[in-house]
C-alpha cells in the first residue's frame, strides 16, 4: 500500500519511455533519429526536417551532443553532428552524399535515382564514375 500524499516513483526506464513518446508527438511528420550514445541509451532522439536539418532534440541528446537552443533552430545539418566518417566539406562530398541518398531511395535502380535527382541516366552514370560510386554499386549488386 502506498502512503498518501507521496507520488509513486516510476522506474527510470518508464520516465525515458514517456519522454520519448512525448517527443515523437511534439514533432509529427518529422523524421526521428536516434543519436549514437556510448552507453547505448535509447532516449537520445533528434527531430529532423525534410532538408536533414535538426529542429528538435531530447534533453539526453542535447546533453550528449552539447546542443544549445541555437542549434535547434533548423539551421544545423544532422550530418555535422552525427558523422561516422569525417569527409572534407567540399562540393564533391556533398554531391556524393546526394547521389548515394538517391540511389538508396531508389533501391539501387539507376533510372529511378536519376529521375529523383532530375538528371538523365547517362549523367548519373558519369557522376557515379567520377565519384567512384559505380564500382561500389556493382560490387554490392
Amino acid at each position: 500500500m502506498r502512503a498518501l500524499g507521496r507520488p509513486q516513483r516510476r522506474p527510470a526506464g518508464t520516465a525515458r519511455r514517456i519522454e520519448c513518446d512525448l517527443f515523437r508527438r511534439a514533432f509529427p511528420g518529422r523524421r526521428i533519429v536516434l543519436a549514437p550514445s556510448p552507453e547505448g541509451r535509447t532516449d537520445t532522439l533528434l527531430a529532423v526536417d525534410g532538408h536533414e536539418l535538426i529542429v528538435g532534440a531530447t534533453r539526453a541528446a542535447r546533453q550528449l551532443l552539447g546542443l544549445s537552443a541555437a542549434d535547434l533552430d533548423g539551421r544545423t545539418p544532422i550530418g555535422d553532428l552525427i558523422a561516422r566518417e569525417q569527409e572534407a566539406d567540399d562540393l564533391a562530398a556533398g554531391e556524393r552524399a546526394v547521389v548515394q541518398r538517391a540511389l538508396a531511395r531508389a533501391r539501387g535502380n539507376v533510372s529511378h535515382a536519376a529521375e529523383l535527382l532530375g538528371i538523365s541516366r547517362a549523367t548519373l552514370h558519369r557522376k557515379l564514375n567520377k565519384l567512384g560510386l559505380h564500382e561500389q554499386r556493382t560490387v554490392h549488386a
